[in-house]
């Protein structure tokens, strides 16, 4: 009987630490910025890009860079003779 006693009082407890674990979880991520979805998808140089989501304010946001176009690795160069 003990035995028994002893069992069911740990299921209890590790439903009750897994029931902990998922709110903490859950209590976390509400907070985190959501991306869902990009517009236009491509587009030149200095484009505007519109980036709608969840919790996408100035407090969640980290910063925001202009994207340029790398530099062409395959320049010509000229040979004076």
């Amino acid at each position: 009987m003990a035995a028994l006693r002893s069992t069911k009082y740990l299921t209890l407890a590790l439903l009750l630490a897994a029931a902990l674990l998922t709110l903490g979880l859950l209590l976390f991520a509400q907070g985190a910025p959501l991306v869902t979805a990009v517009d236009p998808s491509s587009g030149k140089v200095n484009d505007t890009v519109t980036v709608p989501g969840e919790n996408l304010g100035k407090g969640t946001v980290s910063a925001t860079k202009p994207i340029t176009r790398p530099r062409s690795q395959n320049k010509t160069r000229k040979r004076s003779s």
